[in-house]
């Protein structure tokens, strides 16, 4: 470090907020309408609304499955990452990034219970498990009226 510079460290607030406005920032997220939030009714949340490129089935109204599967998979990741740059902010930021940056789905287990018809909808998830190289993370995604429409497990490798 240069002489009379001043070491800039970000709080657990200022990180998670960089974190979500990249994840917020992925082509594809924008895409689809993705939005990653942390607010303190919710927590940490993944939110899109109904649009007609999402539509799986356009004679009932309904997104498609698929979309739900990718919302679950890119929430895993972010919980994921979120635990990982906590677990390592005490590591060089070269070595984090490493250990990041590994991060991969293993597997994505999802049921569907209810048709997605609501114009918005909401994905929640929690770490159910954290290993030496593995977590588990359960989630469900709720319509805007709270009907569960999916839960989903996933294990993710870093």
């Amino acid at each position: 470090m240069e002489t009379g510079a001043v070491e800039k460290t970000l709080n657990s607030e200022q990180i998670l907020a960089l974190m979500l406005n990249g994840f917020n920032a992925t082509p594809y997220h924008r895409h689809i309408g993705l939005l990653f939030r942390h607010d303190e009714k919710n927590g940490l949340h993944a939110h899109f609304e109904k649009k007609p490129e999402l539509m799986g089935n356009m004679a009932r109204d309904m997104v498609h499955g698929g979309l739900i599967s990718a919302v679950f998979d890119a929430l895993g990741g972010v919980i994921c990452s979120i635990e990982l740059i906590e677990k390592y902010k005490h590591f060089e930021q070269k070595q984090g990034l490493r250990k990041l940056n590994r991060l991969c789905t293993v597997s994505l287990n999802l049921n569907y219970y209810a048709p997605a018809k609501a114009d918005s909808f909401i994905a929640k998830g929690k770490v159910i498990y954290q290993g030496s190289s593995i977590f588990h993370i359960a989630m469900e995604m709720h319509d805007n009226s709270g009907k569960l429409i999916a839960s989903a497990n996933g294990s993710y490798m870093y």
